[in-house]
C-alpha cells in the first residue's frame, strides 16, 4: 500500500471524527443558550413590578389568617400563581432549580406560610379530584427550599414531565 493511499485512509477516518466533535460542541452551546434564555425569562417574569409588590405585601402586611380583604386576595393569588408557574418550569426541567431557589428561597419561605391558609381555602372550592393540584407547584417549591433539595436527577425530571402531562392533560395521551 502506498503512502498516499494510507494518508487518504487516515484522513477519511479523521474528518468524520472532527465533524462529530464540532457538532457536539455546537449542540452543547445551543443547550447552554437555551438554558440561559429560560433562566432569564423566568427571572424577568418573577421580577415584574406588580409581582414584586405583591410579594412585598404578602411578606410585610399579611398575617396567617382565615379572612382576607379583596386586595389581599389578589396579592396572595398573584404570589401563589407566580410561584406556581415558576415551580412548573423548574419541575419540568426547563430551568435548573438550584439558581432559582438560591435567589428566591428566602422569599418562598416567607410567603408560603402566609399563603397556605388561602391556598387551602381556594382548594375547598374545587372538586376533590383537582383540589390538591391547585397551586401545588408553589407547595413543591416550598418543600424543595425547606428540604434543601435543589437539583433533580434526569430520572426525576422525566418522571415529573410524565406526571405533569398525565395529570393535567389525561385525554391527550
Amino acid at each position: 500500500m502506498s503512502d498516499e493511499v494510507l494518508g487518504l485512509q487516515i484522513l477519511a477516518a479523521v474528518v468524520p471524527s472532527v465533524a462529530i466533535i464540532v457538532y457536539l460542541l455546537q449542540l452543547r452551546a445551543m443547550r447552554l443558550a437555551t438554558e440561559s434564555q429560560n433562566v432569564l425569562t423566568l427571572f424577568k417574569f418573577i421580577q415584574k413590578e406588580h409581582i414584586r409588590q405583591a410579594r412585598h405585601a404578602v411578606i410585610t402586611e399579611i398575617d396567617e389568617k382565615k379572612e382576607w380583604t379583596d386586595v389581599e386576595k389578589k396579592q396572595i393569588s398573584l404570589v401563589c400563581s407566580s410561584y406556581d408557574i415558576a415551580g412548573i418550569v423548574l419541575r419540568l426541567g426547563y430551568v435548573k432549580p438550584k439558581a432559582f431557589l438560591e435567589n428566591y428561597g428566602p422569599s418562598i419561605v416567607k410567603c408560603y406560610p402566609k399563603c397556605k391558609p388561602y391556598i387551602e381555602h381556594c382548594r375547598q372550592q374545587f372538586d376533590s379530584r383537582y383540589a390538591q393540584r391547585y397551586w401545588d407547584d408553589f407547595t413543591w417549591l416550598y418543600k424543595m427550599v425547606t428540604t434543601r433539595k435543589t437539583s433533580l436527577s434526569m430520572e426525576d425530571r422525566l418522571r415529573n414531565v410524565y406526571k405533569a402531562l398525565t395529570e393535567r392533560h389525561p385525554d391527550s395521551l
